[in-house]
């Protein structure tokens, strides 16, 4: 008897460590917003899946995403690369002529 209240208890405290509170938000544009704002990448104009850094304006290509479910919740993730010219150092990306630089070797 002791035996099966110690297996419900631990059983008990597993399922209350394993069950997790959703938070109410704003919906997905609201996420997508939030996340913009706070980014520190900005999506390269007239590309899909190229993006470049706010501060070091190098390209980045985000690689397909994966959606994956995780006790009844889907997740989706994605990878990141550096987009490398064919001198075989990255793309930069100029905001005033809005376009691909190749970055010149020293």
């Amino acid at each position: 008897m002791k035996k099966l209240l110690v297996i419900l208890l631990v059983l008990i405290i597993s399922i209350l460590c394993f069950t997790g509170c959703v938070a109410a938000s704003g919906g997905d544009d609201t996420a997508a917003e939030n996340y913009k704002i706070q980014s520190d990448f900005d999506r390269v104009p007239g590309y899909e899946n190229l993006y470049y850094a706010k501060t070091t304006k190098i390209v980045y290509w985000i690689g397909g995403s994966y959606t994956f479910n995780v006790i009844g919740d889907d997740y989706t993730t994605s990878y990141m690369t550096v987009w490398y010219a064919e001198n075989g150092l990255p793309y930069r990306y100029n905001i005033m002529t809005r376009q691909l630089e190749m970055i010149e070797p020293n």
